[in-house]
């Protein structure tokens, strides 16, 4: 039984120290800080954790702007509204760093890895290809390489506290019951290297690939399960958290619900559904699908960072093992074993949306969805419901003089459904006891604050606010409005 959680001020060994107090005067370096997860978490820690020193961002310079343009445009955008309206001033605490985790030395400046060097106290790594099959020397070179690069940094910090990485729950799918807990690679990083190389230099084929990576679906979920091995076997004495999250969704509440700003992950399914496009998905109708609300992970991430050396939520003598022995935690965040989402309901959901409210400026009437396990079924339907009438329409748009569109938007769609159709295929049970039982040590009112428990969502309520999200931030319509 976890215990009463209503006054946590005092323990008979230690203080309970909020977690917006263990941020106080702490300076953070973050890499990934311009991905999906990246802003959600640096906004969080701004918001909530006001009295922070400074976030350095890892940030990569293009070709038409510099990164202070870069990051003038960054936080003009949606995430960071609240902070901008009721925050302005802390916003000066977020900081970009030139650098690029793909380059030697991490292309970083000498007095900005030396000024990280002597003020970061905790580091969080999310950078990382998200791209499912992009070929295996660049997933290594970033999602490997890049994370050696950044904990050989982080072990040079003459404050470090904590290093997190940032991995994903699919990184074992061998495991169809994935605890919270390091597993071994059957594949050494060394000899991934070489056959990297020597199947970009040959022109290797797609199917060889897979059979090197065997039980993995994609080079990402291969490349994230080796950079875990390497934080494990590499980090010395550095106190390390490892952080799970399944499939990231849109916002549920923070910093507006409904916020998601990629087209990635489960909206890709969801939006082709929604919008007529896609009629039949190959999955089963018992398959958990398991998302998990982007503002659930930035605030578990920062929970368990503010609680590593807080012995008192947890057995004395299991503490030990793990902060002192050990050294490494690990933490899902995800839903399955606690509040499973079936994929049936998932659709469902969507369509009861749309059915209400109606999706873009599609009709209803037109979102129809087919769920079968059979891959003859699903192209037989694809053919007879999504190829021929898209060409057919594009078809009368040519007559009409008009530009073709709907053979591209199937193509895309096809695509999509294409890349994720493991994980539509397939179930795991994610466990995240370790993480329940860390949300449950914390104050009632750091609970209010950092609300991460996969046991409180209530799916319709969050399957219509990720709807309305999308609608309003992707599809740029006042959905939330309505």
């Amino acid at each position: 039984m976890v215990p009463d959680n209503s006054d946590k001020t005092t323990n008979s060994k230690h203080q309970y120290v909020p977690v917006a107090d263990f941020y106080k005067g702490k300076t953070i370096f973050i890499t990934g800080g311009t991905g999906f997860l990246g802003k959600a978490i640096i906004e969080k820690l701004v918001y909530s954790c006001s009295d922070i020193k400074k976030i350095y961002v890892l940030t990569r310079e293009k070709k038409d702007m510099t990164i202070i343009q870069r990051f003038e445009k960054l936080l003009q955008e949606p995430v960071f509204a609240r902070l901008r309206n009721e925050k302005a001033d802390v916003l000066k605490k977020i900081v970009p760093i030139q650098g690029d985790i793909t380059l030697p030395d991490l292309g970083m400046k000498s007095e900005d890895e030396e000024l990280l060097i002597n003020e970061v106290s905790v580091v969080i790594h999310s950078a990382a290809i998200v791209k499912f099959n992009d070929i295996l020397r660049n997933a290594l070179l970033s999602n490997v390489e890049g994370t050696r690069k950044i904990l050989e940094l982080s072990k040079r910090m003459k404050a470090i506290e904590v290093f997190v990485y940032i991995s994903t729950a699919y990184s074992h799918t061998d495991q169809k019951i994935l605890e919270e807990k390091m597993y071994l690679n059957t594949i050494e990083l060394s000899k991934a290297k070489n056959y990297a190389e020597e199947h970009y230099i040959t022109g290797g084929s797609d199917e060889d690939m897979m059979k090197f990576i065997k039980d993995q679906p994609n080079t990402y979920t291969f490349t994230k399960a080796l950079a875990e091995t390497l934080v494990e076997r590499n980090r010395g004495d550095l106190p390390t958290i490892i952080i799970r999250p399944s499939i990231i969704t849109s916002s549920f509440r923070e910093p507006t619900p409904g916020w998601v700003d990629n087209w990635s992950g489960a909206t890709g399914i969801i939006v082709p559904i929604n919008f007529g496009v896609n009629k039949v998905l190959r999955t089963k109708n018992n398959v958990v699908l398991d998302i998990i609300p982007v503002d659930y992970v930035s605030n578990l991430t920062l929970i368990a960072i503010s609680r590593y050396n807080n012995c008192s939520w947890i057995d004395s003598t299991l503490c030990l093992f793990i902060s002192c022995f050990s050294g490494l935690t690990v933490y899902h965040s995800c839903t399955s074993s606690i509040n499973p989402l079936t994929m049936k309901k998932f659709v469902q959901l969507g369509q009861q949306y749309t059915y209400e409210n109606g999706f873009g400026e599609i009709s209803p009437k037109f979102v129809t969805i087919y769920l079968t396990k059979y891959k003859c079924v699903v192209d037989l339907i694809t053919f007879i419901l999504q190829t021929n009438p898209s060409h057919l329409a594009d078809l009368w748009l040519k007559i009409l003089g008009k530009r073709t569109k709907y053979v591209k938007f199937q193509k895309r769609a096809l695509m999509v459904r294409e890349a994720l159709s493991y994980f539509t295929m397939n179930t795991w049970e994610m466990k995240c006891d370790q993480s329940r039982q860390l949300y449950e040590s914390l104050s009632s009112e750091d609970q209010a604050t950092f609300r991460c428990d996969p046991k409180d969502i209530d799916w319709k309520e969050y399957i219509f606010t990720y709807c309305k999200g999308i609608e309003t931030f992707l599809l740029k319509r006042t959905a939330l409005s309505k």
